[in-house]
């Protein structure tokens, strides 16, 4: 049995979008060839829990800061990061994780020696363009949260 973690912030998330069609249909392929256990971890509030492979969904909670787009993923990505290590802690054998969650997720993982998969379905909807490393906190505050 392969005991797969799936962390997201849209699994349960009942309106159309590629994002949660594209890990379903993952799973499934996935669930076909080898037997699973998925547990999911999602900070989404939906109520679809629709998937042709047996899972749990366990709700993650975060407080958000909206108004500040790279600030709001920064201390999102930190509440996750605390909330994730208790739970990846249970000795899964995989993590697969996409979107907003997925820089803490692979982060947890790592750290917990679990192998992860960054699910990256558009690299356009990442928001990476918007960030540059080299150009210190204060300059990527302004860049991509005050424009």
């Amino acid at each position: 049995m392969l005991d797969v973690a799936i962390v997201s912030n849209h699994f349960s998330s009942s309106i159309g979008g590629g994002a949660r069609a594209s890990l379903v249909s993952l799973l499934a392929g996935l669930a076909e060839r080898v037997d699973i256990s998925v547990d999911v971890y999602d900070l989404g509030s939906g109520t679809n829990t629709e998937a042709s492979f047996e899972h749990t969904l366990d709700r993650l909670s975060v407080h958000r800061i909206p108004l500040f787009r790279w600030v709001d993923q920064v201390v999102t990505r930190w509440q996750l990061s605390r909330s994730l290590r208790s739970q990846l802690a249970a000795g899964y054998d995989l993590v697969i994780t996409q979107g907003l969650v997925a820089p803490a997720a692979v982060a947890v993982a790592q750290d917990t020696g679990v192998p992860s998969i960054f699910f990256v379905r558009s690299l356009a909807m990442t928001g990476y363009e918007n960030y540059d490393p080299d150009r210190g906190l204060v300059a990527n505050l302004r860049q991509t949260d005050l424009g």
